[in-house]
């Protein structure tokens, strides 16, 4: 177990370091585990439509809100992949730079567009349906039950 963590750490400071190494991507949080999150330092440039690239590119990518961000989970597995994922990475950064409407198509403008809605509690609603409709024993939910 202990060898298995140890690589998974490995894997995470790696992709933590090639992360920092790309210019405008900043690593956020403090490193206590192997996830690993990271936003834009530049407004400009869409992490969402990075994330679309790296879909497209074979890569599970788990993007957040508040700010823009996407994460990964690393394990012991993942060493092999970190080098061949941050050269997607530092590939995606520099389409998106080159095309700034990328942010306007795909999955980027559906992410763009639900971080600006204004009604944080509509979104909320939503969200907590569609878990109760996936995954409710009988698709009844006392949280969303008209007050």
């Amino acid at each position: 177990y202990l060898s298995r963590a140890t690589l998974a750490w490995q894997a995470a400071e790696a992709l933590r370091a090639g992360i920092h190494d790309i210019d405008g991507l900043q690593v956020m949080g403090t490193p206590h585990s192997t996830v690993v999150t990271y936003a834009a330092t530049d407004r400009r440039l869409s992490l969402y439509a990075v994330a679309d690239i790296l879909q497209v590119r074979g890569w599970a990518v788990d993007r957040q809100q508040s700010p823009p961000a996407i994460h990964c989970s690393t394990n012991a597995t993942n060493v092999p992949t970190v080098a061949p994922y941050l050269a997607d990475l530092g590939e995606a950064v520099a389409t998106v730079r080159a095309h700034p409407e990328l942010g306007r198509e795909g999955q980027a403008a559906m992410y763009g567009m639900m971080a600006r809605i204004p009604v944080k509690g509509l979104v909320s609603h939503e969200v907590r349906k569609v878990m109760q409709d996936l995954y409710g024993a009988d698709g009844a939910s006392p949280l969303l039950a008209a007050k």
